[in-house]
């Protein structure tokens, strides 16, 4: 995860608003998911996008400024960009993979 990102799940979370609604825990979650979100794109499952919205919408509820809930937005964004994208990369790598294996099978019919 980028400095940058790590610097506002951070600051997030050490927010007086987050721990006046008890958000500390999702922010912490937050993090986590999107951290296997990245580490396992293109392979990551829906649930893992879905817990990402749940907490960014209760987050979004919870905290007032208004960079804070931008920067949220951003993060939404990205992960509904990866979604869209997943898809496209998994059947890439599977016809990268069938190509690839054809190659080297090692066996020829002639008869």
């Amino acid at each position: 995860m980028k400095k940058k990102l790590k610097d506002f799940f951070n600051y997030l979370e050490a927010l007086p608003e987050s721990r006046k609604h008890n958000c500390v825990k999702d922010v912490q979650q937050l993090r986590s998911y999107y951290g296997l979100v990245v580490k396992k794109w293109p392979y990551a499952n829906d649930e893992l996008y879905n817990k990402i919205t749940r907490k960014v919408v209760k987050l979004q509820t919870c905290i007032s400024e208004e960079n804070v809930i931008q920067e949220l937005r951003r993060i939404q964004s990205k992960c509904d960009k990866l979604y869209n994208q997943q898809e496209y990369e998994q059947e890439a790598d599977f016809h990268d993979s069938c190509y690839d294996s054809s190659g080297w099978c090692g066996v020829d019919y002639e008869y």
